[in-house]
């Protein structure tokens, strides 16, 4: 099968695009809160925006709930104390008008199958003969991968079955050479953005071993622990509230390493750029 080239997320982190890989897995990751989600459903805009089909297969929230954070970004800005809030009045009461734009949007990627929301709940492999069935030129996401499970087969550990899901979701990219884009938590080892590393995935490390690329994230907006050493450096990194660190902890056919801020509205949804790199603040390339 030809390869396909990779697909931008839309998101550039020091100047270069960052891509997900045509016929591999890229994994975002972050521990709880920390805008795994956000992130995917950024990427699924960005994309679709460009033309891309993107199946969206939320194992995590309901298809309702994903349809309000997708029409929240689509909008791109404040509609109301809770922007969630205001996308469910708006069906219920036809109230803030504003929001009619991004709703139109939404269901004219809906209808034209250029985005697809899938609330899911198949095994692995069902999943991936569903993936199997899924027109080439798309980008599947998966949100998210530890919700994944293999009903039909028996395993001593968590971790043995996480790695046999990695694999499969990993041998079906490469054999429809569609980009899977699969998000994964940290361990609980990650209290700070320094201690991102991508063998630090919970329950399996051999997910890691799957994967093509991880990009590990931070909110700023999350507490978090450190020691003495660690205090000063994470300052001069320049992660605050309103942002999230994105950081390329692996990329097999790329340089690792490479860090960047974007801001984050968590009310909205939406992650841009800030207007500057970490490769002009001291990033965390560095610390290293």
């Amino acid at each position: 099968m030809e390869r396909r080239d990779g697909v931008s997320t839309g998101f550039c982190i020091e100047g270069d695009e960052l891509t997900a890989q045509s016929g591999a897995l890229t994994i975002p990751t972050g521990p709880t809160g920390h805008g795994k989600t956000a992130f995917m459903l950024n990427c699924a805009v960005n994309m679709v925006r460009a033309g891309i089909p993107v199946y969206f297969f939320s194992y995590e929230e309901t298809i309702s709930a994903v349809d309000q954070k997708f029409i929240s970004i689509l909008h791109g800005k404040k509609c109301g104390f809770n922007n969630k809030e205001s996308v469910k009045a708006y069906f219920r009461l036809s109230k803030n008008p504003e929001l009619k734009n991004a709703v139109d949007e939404y269901f004219s990627l809906v209808e034209s199958g250029t985005l697809n929301v899938i609330q899911s709940d198949f095994d692995a492999p069902a999943l991936c003969s569903l993936i199997y069935q899924v027109p080439r030129n798309a980008v599947v996401l998966i949100d998210y991968i530890q919700l994944l499970y293999l009903n039909s087969e028996k395993f001593q550990t968590r971790t043995e079955e996480l790695k046999k899901i990695a694999l499969l979701l990993k041998d079906t990219a490469v054999n429809t050479q569609i980009p899977i884009i699969a998000a994964a938590q940290f361990n609980r080892e990650v209290v700070n953005p320094l201690r991102m590393a991508a063998q630090r995935l919970a329950e399996s490390s051999d997910i890691e071993k799957a994967a093509n690329k991880i990009i590990g994230l931070w909110n700023g907006s999350k507490k978090m622990e450190k020691n003495k050493d660690e205090i000063k450096r994470i300052e001069e990194m320049g992660i605050t509230a309103g942002t999230i660190y994105m950081e390329v902890l692996k990329a097999r056919d790329e340089a690792s390493g490479a860090a960047d801020i974007f801001k984050f509205d968590g009310n909205i949804g939406t992650m841009g750029a800030i207007g500057f790199s970490m490769s002009n603040t001291g990033g965390r390339r560095n610390y290293a």
